[in-house]
């Protein structure tokens, strides 16, 4: 299955929770009722048999947010982006449908150790990202997002200082 996420609206990147090691910030897509990491709660508390993961999956981000810092080890390498849980984190269960779940998904940007872009995902059904119905949206999201960012902070427009991104004050990311 291929999935095309061609974005061509304006997105706000919003600082949303600062920990003594990390800063996270996430990203408001002009036109959305929520920002990305928002959407992605909402959506996995809905279905009660994920809830369990998505508290691990919060617990980790406060975890590292307040004790270790963004550190390579506790991502998966996601192409342009990253994605949590950690690459050695496998979960594997077989649903009423018979369907594989290899867990969820939150794909991010890992800026520096200081600072990370929360994005969104989902629960992964499929070996592959590309191939999965539910998480390849936000993976193909998730890698235009980083072009994005990485090309913005190439040409100074974004600039990183300690746990703080800086930017305009009318600074818009172009999907």
């Amino acid at each position: 299955m291929i999935f095309t996420y061609k974005l061509s609206l304006p997105a706000e990147i919003l600082k949303y929770k600062e920990f003594k090691k990390v800063t996270y910030y996430v990203l408001h897509v002009e036109g959305r009722g929520l920002h990305e990491f928002e959407d992605f709660q909402v959506r996995m508390n809905q279905i009660e048999r994920y809830r369990t993961e998505l508290q691990k999956m919060i617990t980790l981000i406060s975890e590292i947010g307040e004790n270790h810092g963004a550190l390579v080890e506790f991502f998966r390498n996601e192409r342009a982006a990253e994605a949590l849980p950690q690459p050695w984190y496998h979960y594997l269960d077989v649903n009423e449908g018979g369907a594989e779940e290899y867990g969820l998904r939150l794909y991010c940007l890992r800026l520096t150790p200081d600072v990370v872009l929360l994005l969104n995902g989902d629960m992964k059904i499929a070996h592959k990202a590309d191939d999965c119905p539910n998480c390849g949206k936000h993976f193909k999201f998730a890698n235009q997002v980083a072009k994005a960012i990485n090309k913005d902070i190439e040409d100074g427009t974004l600039s990183i200082y300690g746990k703080d991104i800086e930017m305009d004050d009318d600074y818009i990311l172009n999907l």
